[in-house]
């Protein structure tokens, strides 16, 4: 099962100068931890209910890789991804939000 997985939202890869837009779209840059909502199954731990990171995004940025670390601030990145993302990418006063089972880790 996943303890620890801190998620935070980017434009661009995290890994190599995307900045993070947790703050813009959630009005603080400290980080959720959503490993409760990740169980596993066979080594794949998926979110099996919609995951809302807020109801209402503070504003409209672009985003499109998704980020996990170890700490809710600063920490190690531990793994990112790119998102699917069409049309206008999160707007002000919009829910930003995953649909059940749209995220998986593989732990294997």
């Amino acid at each position: 099962s996943v303890a620890v997985a801190y998620l935070d939202i980017f434009n661009g890869n995290p890994s190599s100068g995307g900045v993070s837009v947790l703050a813009a779209i959630t009005g603080s840059a400290t980080r959720t931890n959503i490993a409760a909502s990740l169980p596993t199954t066979s080594g794949i731990a998926t979110n099996t209910a919609v995951l809302t990171l807020t109801a209402e995004s503070d504003s409209t940025v672009n985003t499109n890789y998704l980020a996990i670390y170890d700490a809710s601030t600063g920490g190690t990145l531990l793994m990112s991804g790119a998102l699917s993302v069409y049309g206008p990418f999160v707007t002000e006063g919009n829910a930003v939000q995953f649909d059940a089972l749209a995220l998986s880790i593989n732990l294997n």
